[in-house]
This record gives C-alpha cells, structure tokens and sequence, in this order.
C-alpha cells in the first residue's frame, strides 16, 4: 500500500510539473569592425572601401554589412495510402480406405453422438484486411528582419544570419534565420527574399502564456503516462 501511494505521489508531481521549454540561443554575433584606413599623403583619394565608392550603391557586400530578409515561406503536403488484402482457404480431406479395415473402426456410437465414427477433415479460413489514411499539412510564416553578413565565400556568395526577439505581455518569441545568399539576389533597395536564400535555416518559437494555455493540464500529462493503451 505505502508503494502505491508512493508511486501515485510520483506520478502526482510529474503531472503537476510546469513544461519546460528549451532555451534559445539569442547570443549576438560578433561585431564586424571595418580596418582603419591610412590616409594617403598628397592624395585626394583614399583607396576603395565600403565607404567610399565612385558610385552610391548601398547593397550588403561586405561582412558586417545589413541586408534585409523578407520571410515568405509557404509548405504544403498531402500523403494518401489505402490498403486492401483479403484471403480465404478451405481443406476438406475424407478417408476412403485405410488397410482394409473398417473406417469407422467398429465405434458406431462415437462419443455418444449417435453417429459411428468418420474420419473426416472439414476446414476453412477468411482472413481480410482493409486499411486508408490520409495526412495533410499546411504552413505559412510572413516577416521582415534584418541580417548581417557574417562571411564573405570564396566564390564570393554571403553568408547572412539575423536574430530577432520580441516581448509583448511575458510572451516571448523568438525568430532565427541564416542562410547563403548571392549578391546578385540582393534587390536595389538592399533587400532579399527568404525563398532566393540557399541553406536556408529558419527557426521560430515561443514560450509564456499562450504556450502554456495550449498545452494539456496536468491531469491530462498523468493519464497520458499511465495509460498503457
């Protein structure tokens, strides 16, 4: 009895436990900081840099460098399966001689049935399976944020990351993107689309009230852990 009662007390306390949601990493990415320049002597130009072009051009190139991410994002699946299997088998087996002798082997009130014996094998067998299912799935994710550049490749794509996080009323979320981008790709006004973006890495979450209120009630959580169906 004090086992039972413990082992309930146990249950009791995991069911009542809060949920527990997995902590994001939010840690900002190291600043990029452009090289000082020298200053030429006896020059009116400086050499080329991010700062200071021939022609204004305000698109992200160099690492550090802001770019805008437009965040479509638009999934649908749909999967269908039916199956169908049947069989049925019969035996009927019948001895019509066995060495000459009697085949009812002189048991004419067999088992007090009232018949004599028959050796006589009767059987039959229908085994049928019917099975469907059908899953669907649908998504849609809509925002803006802006990344940086993290690394310029050899072939001279970027490397972009963004992080956003915002508060409303204890309700935190969180958005994470990252992804290869081509200079190209990148429009007039230094901005991109998430579906041009390759590797693309996007991470949305959440936790607070709402999170909670969506989850199932703690004894909802013990009978889903005892319920051996």
């Amino acid at each position: 009895m004090k086992i039972m009662s413990g082992f309930l007390f146990v249950i009791a306390v995991y069911g009542c436990a809060a949920p527990t949601y997995e902590k994001v990493d939010l840690r900002s990415v190291p600043i990029h900081r452009d090289i000082s320049v020298e200053k030429s002597r006896g020059s009116i130009w400086t050499g080329e840099n991010s700062r200071n072009r021939f022609f204004a051009d305000f698109r992200a190139r160099d690492v550090g460098d802001m770019v805008t991410i437009t965040i479509v994002e638009k999934t649908a699946a749909k999967g269908e399966a039916t199956t169908s299997t049947g069989r049925t088998t019969s035996e009927d087996a019948s001895v019509t001689d066995l060495f000459g002798m009697p085949l009812n082997f002189k048991m004419e009130n067999f088992m007090e049935l009232g018949k004599s014996f028959s050796p006589t094998v009767k059987g039959g067998h229908t085994n049928k399976l019917d099975g469907s299912g059908t899953t669907e799935r649908k998504g849609e994710i809509t925002a803006t944020i802006s990344a940086r550049v993290i690394e310029i490749l050899p072939n001279g794509n970027l490397y972009i990351e963004g992080r956003k996080e915002t508060t409303v009323n204890n309700e935190k979320q969180h958005i994470i993107i990252s992804g290869i981008a081509r200079p190209e790709d990148i429009s007039s006004t230094n901005a991109i689309s998430s579906d041009v973006i390759s590797d693309l890495r996007l991470e949305l979450s959440g936790y607070g009230v709402l999170a909670d209120k969506q989850s199932p009630g703690w004894l909802t959580r013990i009978l889903d852990n005892i319920w051996p169906f």
